[in-house]
């Protein structure tokens, strides 16, 4: 099956993105092509400057995606170690129970527009990194994660936004939230949780 970007122009229709997780078919190249149009349409949609991603790219400085805006200021700041991490993690977290909840709701408009996911299925297996900022300039440290968090967005005419989404880096007991264990996590309305444990396998 081709990816979104094929398949929509990368317009990242609900309906369609519903479809695909509903068939288990949401793949990184899906994942990539929602990225990429989040990031295109952010003055309109209010999005973060992109996903939180250490760019590597050598034209780039490693927090290019930051630069000139109010997160620059920020004394820590968690991203994905690559863009292709960042796909991996946002697919993994869309194309389970939770991220076909997570479409459903939103497409329906059912308890708003916005909808957060706590997502331990999207927890990739490469570290992450931290950016601190301190008095004395700018350190960077590799941490593993446990869980993702993705912000998504109902925008007009039936798009969906990935608003931002980063690893969670920093001990657990240091996040407001956090999803249980073999769970993921959607609060959707804002306060209010549904937990959706992973499938136990034999």
């Amino acid at each position: 099956m081709p990816g979104l970007a094929a398949a929509l122009g990368a317009q990242p229709y609900l309906y369609l993105i519903a479809e695909r997780i509903a068939r288990r078919d949401f793949g990184p190249a899906d994942a990539m092509a929602l990225i990429r149009y989040s990031d295109l349409s952010r003055n309109t949609t209010r999005a973060h400057p992109g996903v939180h991603v250490s760019i590597t790219a050598p034209s780039r400085t490693r927090d290019f995606h930051i630069q000139g805006t109010k997160y620059a200021d920020r004394v820590r700041h968690s991203m994905f170690r690559s863009e292709d991490s960042t796909a991996e993690a946002v697919a993994g977290a869309l194309n389970t129970q939770a991220g076909a909840e997570t479409v459903l709701r939103l497409q329906h408009l059912r308890l708003g527009r916005k909808a957060v996911l706590y997502s331990r299925s999207g927890a990739v297996p490469d570290a992450g990194v931290t950016r601190s900022s301190q008095g004395h300039g700018v350190d960077w440290a590799e941490a593993q994660s446990a869980f993702v968090t993705l912000v998504l967005y109902h925008h007009g005419d039936g798009l969906l936004v990935l608003q931002t989404a980063y690893p969670n880096l920093e001990p657990l007991e240091h996040h407001p939230v956090v999803p249980p264990d073999n769970a993921d996590l959607l609060e959707m309305p804002p306060g209010h949780y549904a937990v959706f444990w992973h499938a136990k396998h034999p």
